[in-house]
């Protein structure tokens, strides 16, 4: 069987950030006080911060929709609503993970190579990469 590089690569990523994100997950509160303990000790400049984050974020990825282009962190929903339903999809290790590749296919058979083909990487659901060809 027959195994391209990239898929390689895509699977290797994968499991890196799976295996990277096992590690992240014990540092998530896992009761309401420290959650509401770690809201409390957010400054008033810390949380003006993240509301500006936030809503510079909100823009981006708005303008990113109007325009038809991707950004880093998008949603599968938000990819979606930019390009439409991609062509395949290929998921990497366990389903709810996230990890996936998405493949588009644009213009005429690509036979007569009059076509484009655009592939969009996810890890835990979230854009983190995507290239055309």
């Amino acid at each position: 069987m027959k195994i391209s590089g990239c898929l390689i690569i895509f699977i290797s990523l994968s499991l890196l950030a799976f295996a990277s994100g096992c590690a992240l997950f014990e540092k998530i509160p896992t009761s309401r006080a420290s959650t509401t303990d770690a809201v409390q000790a957010a400054t008033p400049e810390q949380l003006e911060m993240d509301q500006e984050r936030r809503l510079r974020r909100e823009q981006q990825l708005q303008r990113a929709l109007n325009e038809a282009n991707l950004i880093r962190g998008m949603s599968t929903q938000e990819v979606r609503a930019a390009w439409g339903e991609p062509r395949e999809v290929e998921t990497a290790g366990d389903p709810r993970l996230g990890n996936e590749k998405w493949t588009y296919y644009n213009g005429l058979s690509s036979r007569w190579s009059i076509s484009s083909t655009r592939i969009v990487y996810f890890e835990a659901g979230r854009v983190v990469g995507w290239r055309s060809q």
